[in-house]
């Protein structure tokens, strides 16, 4: 009994150093709807209504149950996440994450636009999660898509979640003996990236 209760003091001490010094009920509510959702469900919480406020009441729950493997199991996530959530409900990242990014960074040839659109994006993604094919996998679509809004500024059309073409045109129709026009929404196949990535859009 004593041993347990050594044990569940271990992880109240451990916590707060994820919320700022503050105990699990206070700091719990600075955690992020969608943080909330992935802690759930690594600890195998599926619930309907997966909004903050019910996720929260369950946590309390849970973490006043005195048990210790779900206080372990939480305490591991925050420490994954790296991150400390402060009473102003800022997030600060660990030094090591960061450092862990700008080094993937400094591999590419990038402006400083995509530089901080990549920071922002991974900022709060799990470190060991971070890797160059996957900033490079970002980094591609950062750069498709912003191409694709430039061609469809430019060619006034539109392109779908599939990169098929949407766009407004006359069409002509001929019916017993009479011509006449309308003008028509026109939505081609999917294009190729291989295509987008080749188009010229100088």
């Amino acid at each position: 009994m004593a041993k347990k209760k050594k044990k569940l003091t271990k992880y109240n001490e451990l916590i707060r150093h994820y919320f700022d010094g503050d105990g699990f009920d206070e700091g719990i509510c600075r955690v992020p709807q969608d943080k909330l959702i992935e802690l759930a469900q690594s600890i195998g919480l599926n619930y309907r209504d997966q909004s903050s406020e019910m996720l929260i009441r369950s946590f309390r729950r849970i973490w006043s149950e005195a048990d210790v493997e779900p206080r372990q199991h939480i305490v591991n996530y925050f420490k994954e996440l790296g991150q400390i959530f402060t009473g102003s409900g800022e997030r600060h990242q660990t030094t090591d994450k960061i450092e862990k990014i700008d080094s993937f960074l400094d591999q590419l040839e990038l402006s400083n636009e995509e530089a901080s659109a990549l920071q922002a994006h991974f900022i709060h993604e799990r470190t060991k999660r971070i890797s160059l094919p996957k900033i490079e996998k970002v980094l591609y679509q950062m750069r498709l898509g912003k191409k694709l809004q430039v061609l469809e500024k430019s060619l006034d059309i539109t392109f779908t979640d599939e990169n098929a073409l949407e766009f407004f045109t006359p069409i002509t129709f001929s019916y017993a003996g009479e011509n006449f026009s309308k003008i028509l929404q026109v939505r081609t196949e999917a294009l190729s990236y291989t295509l987008l990535e080749e188009t010229d859009i100088d």
